[in-house]
C-alpha cells in the first residue's frame, strides 16, 4: 500500500491536469495493473483506452479495495492504508455525501437549438 501512495504521489507531481495517466505512473505500478486482467496490457481496456483516473477515484478504489480485502472489518482496511480509523470514516462519509449530491442534482437540460 505505501508503494502505491507513493506512486500516487510522484504521479500528481508530474501529471498534468491535475488528472493522473497511467505513463505518469512507475513502471511497477504499471504491470501490476496489467497482470490484474484490465485489458490490453498499458493500462487500458479493450481496443478504446478509458480516460485516465483522477487521484480522488484511485483513493476511492484503494478504500474500496482494502475494505473488500477485510471483508468490512474498517479497523483493519484503515491499517492496511496506512491511515487512521477517524480518517477513513471522514473519507466513508464524504464519499456518501457526495453521492448524495450527485442523485440529488437535477438532470441537465438537453440544448435545443
Amino acid at each position: 500500500m505505501r508503494e502505491l501512495e507513493n506512486a500516487i504521489q510522484r504521479a500528481t507531481v508530474v501529471s498534468e491536469g491535475g488528472v493522473i495517466a497511467p505513463s505518469d505512473l512507475p513502471e511497477r505500478v504499471r504491470r501490476a495493473g496489467a497482470r490484474r486482467g484490465n485489458g490490453n496490457g498499458n493500462g487500458t481496456r479493450g481496443a478504446s483506452p478509458s480516460p485516465p483516473l483522477t487521484l480522488a477515484e484511485l483513493e476511492r478504489r484503494a478504500i474500496r479495495e482494502a475494505i473488500e480485502r477485510r471483508a468490512g472489518n474498517l479497523t483493519e482496511a484503515a491499517e492496511e492504508l496506512g491511515i487512521g480509523r477517524s480518517t477513513l470514516y471522514r473519507k466513508l462519509r464524504e464519499e456518501q455525501a457526495e453521492a448524495a449530491a450527485r442523485e440529488a442534482a437535477p438532470e441537465p437540460v438537453p440544448d435545443r437549438r
